[in-house]
């Protein structure tokens, strides 16, 4: 039987409660989802809502992704990533012997028929995304903290016009709008930016959050105004009863469940090993500088082709985010990777006053094939996964939702989960 008939046939255990490990905005999303599907659903985590990777992400909701991580060339651009520790991708070469085995299966995913493999499997969950986003902020009352105003691609250097007509091309060919635009269309777009600019993408179908950490908390006082329950723990092991999962093992004491959903996100790991699953899963380190009175009307999100970063207007200035640092959970932040960003996204958007910064550093769920986990377990009737979102979980959060609920009742999903089964490694 497959994944999809197991969890149709079984939808959740017996109950109708679930506890949700994660209170990210996949555990959010998915916790809201449920609720409205009549479940009772309590969210467990170490820390508050909303305060971990959820809290510094660039904001954007992008139905427009189609590219996974890794694309044909990668493994030339290794070298690379370990000589420069502030390059759009890099490596700490302390990490490498513990990251080799994810590395391998990551270089093996940028085969050209395996990349065009995984990004129809992206698009499929991420092009719904604005209008998935919409329902959920509008039944959660949170639809001022959204923005549909789409975003830009900018491209730079002698490769700029074949860059974004590849990433045209690309998007063309999975139906997704994508407007070519000249360096004078670009700027009137995003007046300001540097002269350096000569090409640009237009991505309609794109929205932006202006607070990330204000739109989980939003969500979150719905959640609790519906009935739902927010427990503060460190999850430390789970509790089995005749062989069937039953208990969290937490720092304030046991928790029994009914079902429960695993979507701790860089955290998962452990849980989902302890659930009979070892899953690649590794941490993108992600960086980003939030400038307070920057200066500048930046009117919609700029997204650098050549430095892989994003500028985002938000509520409280503009926030440079972006890149990728592999180096794990525990090693201590490189604080000039933000300082780098912030200099790039100067150089990008001249005119912006750089005397209030902030950084931040967050911790991304990260699989060798850049799609996430989503789906049941095909080992217990009253477990499902919801995670390694990468650094779209803030995209596809909603849809990750609505598919957990769809399974848990029963239902068939609206798209296939057959490629984010956790069990295809």
């Amino acid at each position: 039987m497959t994944a999809l008939g197991q969890a149709v046939s079984g939808k959740a255990g017996a109950g109708r409660s679930v506890t949700v490990v994660g209170a990210g905005i996949v555990g959010v999303g998915t916790g809201i989802a449920l609720q409205r599907a009549g479940f009772t659903v309590t969210l467990v985590d170490r820390q508050d809502p909303g305060r971990a990777t959820s809290f510094g992400n660039a904001g954007i909701l992008s139905g427009t992704t189609a590219m996974p991580l890794a694309t044909p060339g990668i493994l030339k651009e290794v070298p690379k990533m370990l000589l420069d520790p502030l390059g759009p991708l890099t490596i700490r070469w302390s990490y490498l012997p513990k990251l080799a085995p994810w590395l391998m299966r990551f270089v093996g995913n940028a085969q050209p028929a395996k990349v065009e493999e995984l990004s129809k499997a992206i698009v499929t969950l991420s092009k719904p995304t604005v209008a998935a986003w919409m329902d959920l902020a509008g039944h959660a009352g949170a639809e001022d903290l959204i923005e549909r105003k789409g975003w830009v691609g900018v491209y730079e250097g002698p490769q700029a016009a074949k860059k974004a007509a590849y990433d045209v091309e690309v998007r063309v060919r999975h139906d997704i709008r994508a407007e070519m635009l000249t360096a004078d269309e670009v700027r009137q777009l995003v007046p300001g930016l540097a002269r350096t600019v000569t090409h640009g993408v237009f991505h309609p179908d794109a929205g932006h959050t202006v607070s990330p950490i204000r739109l989980t908390e939003r969500l979150v006082e719905h959640f609790l105004r519906s009935g739902g329950k927010f427990v503060q723990a460190t999850v430390q092991d789970i509790g089995f009863t005749d062989g069937r999962p039953a208990t969290l093992v937490t720092d304030k004491g046991p928790m029994p469940f009914d079902n429960i959903v695993i979507a701790a996100g860089a955290w998962s790991k452990r849980l989902v090993a302890r659930l009979g699953h070892n899953v690649p899963l590794e941490t993108e380190r992600g960086y980003h500088a939030m400038v307070a009175d920057p200066g500048v009307d930046l009117r919609l999100p700029v997204s650098s082709s050549e430095g892989k970063f994003f500028l985002t207007p938000m509520a409280d200035g503009i926030r440079v985010a972006g890149t990728v640092e592999l180096a794990g959970l525990d090693a201590a932040p490189n604080w000039k990777r933000a300082d780098a960003l912030l200099e790039k996204g100067r150089r990008l958007l001249p005119g912006m006053k750089t005397d209030k910064v902030e950084r931040w550093l967050g911790f991304r769920p990260t699989l060798p094939d850049s799609l996430p986990v989503i789906g049941p377990s095909p080992k217990y009737g009253n477990v499902f996964f919801a995670f390694g979102h990468h650094h779209l979980g803030l995209t596809q959060s909603a849809m990750t939702g609505r598919l957990i609920s769809q399974l848990m009742t029963g239902n068939r999903p609206e798209i296939d989960i057959h490629p984010y089964r956790v069990d295809r490694f």
